[in-house]
């Protein structure tokens, strides 16, 4: 078995382990286990493929820097870790003048545009839940922030797109 092959099979902590050392080849395999999940994040905000696709590579060239410092040795997973980057990047990008984003259609461009509105940190926090199935747990470590906190914001931005659907669409029961 080529050593590829052998870093594929390791588990996740044994992986940033050798991550943490600088290994290449275990970085590459730590890119490859997270790089869809990160990408359609970022996708949900940027909408262009083209900018998704650098932003993804600066979160994995940031994540690679921090690697050796970071403490990830109690972690089962450093999703969450990764995606306090992924935020991070997200408000530099939010506050850029360089921000343009397509529309994608009338009923896409209701639900996009009232997601636009919300904060920053409100729509992370909704498209980690409902996106990526985050637990309030794994949700208020990526954000440095309490259980409660998150619930909040997840009560307050499920609302706020409610109350945008509610014309459109009539009743809704649960978003």
């Amino acid at each position: 078995m080529n050593a590829q092959a052998q870093l594929t099979n390791l588990e996740t902590p044994i992986l940033l382990n050798h991550c943490q050392r600088r290994e290449l080849s275990a970085f590459e395999e730590f890119v490859n286990r997270f790089q869809k999940p990160v990408f359609s994040i970022i996708y949900r905000f940027c909408r262009d493929i083209a900018m998704t696709e650098e932003f993804s590579t600066q979160v994995f060239l940031t994540a690679w820097e921090r690697l050796a410092r970071a403490n990830l040795q109690n972690s089962v997973s450093p999703f969450p870790w990764l995606m306090s980057i992924v935020f991070e990047q997200l408000q530099v990008w939010e506050h850029s003048a360089a921000k343009d984003i397509p529309a994608d259609g009338n009923r896409v461009e209701s639900i996009g545009h009232r997601l636009d509105q919300l904060r920053l940190e409100d729509r992370y926090v909704l498209l980690l839940r409902l996106t990526l199935s985050f637990s309030y747990d794994e949700i208020a470590e990526a954000m440095s922030w309490t259980r409660p906190m998150v619930k909040a914001s997840l009560h307050w931005s499920r609302c706020e797109l409610k109350n945008c659907l509610l014309p459109k669409i009539g009743s809704v029961k649960a978003i």
